[in-house]
């Protein structure tokens, strides 16, 4: 099961416990808020980043956009501004430099 926005099932992401047992949307999102220091979507789009890095290396002759809808980004340039703004390059250019290595989500 997964979400509208998301092609990896819910399982994959996790939620803090507390989410589950505030109630309401808004104390679900204050507990992650808390939890991660950061807003669900930003943490969110911090776990496909992540994920779409973790891809890269583990299947390097994938294509790009495969991986990015694997990951649930629904667009090429959602995807690229998402993954510059975390790791400080294009989808391309990290692929290309890490080829030898694991070093996952360089800025924070």
């Amino acid at each position: 099961m997964g979400c509208d926005t998301c092609r990896l099932p819910i399982t994959h992401f996790p939620i803090p416990c507390e989410a589950g047992r505030r109630g309401p949307q808004r104390q679900g999102s204050e507990t992650v808020s808390e939890e991660w220091g950061m807003s669900v979507s930003r943490r969110l789009t911090t776990y496909r980043v992540s994920e779409t890095q973790r891809l890269m290396l583990e299947t390097p002759d994938r294509p790009l956009v495969d991986l990015m809808l694997d990951c649930g980004f629904q667009t090429r340039s959602n995807f690229n501004c998402a993954f510059k703004d975390f790791t400080g390059q294009t989808p391309s250019a990290w692929r290309a430099g890490h080829e030898k290595g694991p070093h996952l989500m360089e800025r924070p």
